[in-house]
């Protein structure tokens, strides 16, 4: 089997895939960095709020995981933006 770097021959080798990964598309530095801060505070909102009854549903723990996915993100974009900047 033919590889086209030896990188793909080592992840072959160990049984993965290279994945070529989708970079965000930058924003204005600004525009960015407030996309971050609103979705921080609402994961931190959503904790704060799921931990007032002492217990975690499943399905709070599933919006607080998308609530981080969805901080993850807008962290990316910043920081796609400020390589753009």
């Amino acid at each position: 089997m033919l590889f086209r770097s030896p990188l793909a021959a080592l992840a072959n080798e160990f049984g993965f895939d290279l994945v070529s990964r989708e970079r965000p598309a930058p924003k204005p530095l600004l525009t960015a960095l407030g996309l971050l801060s609103a979705e921080c505070g609402d994961v931190g909102r959503l904790i704060f709020d799921v931990t007032a009854d002492n217990h975690i549903s499943q399905h709070e723990k599933a919006q607080g995981d998308k609530a981080i996915l969805e901080a993850i993100d807008a962290l990316n974009v910043l920081r796609e933006s400020l390589k753009a900047a």
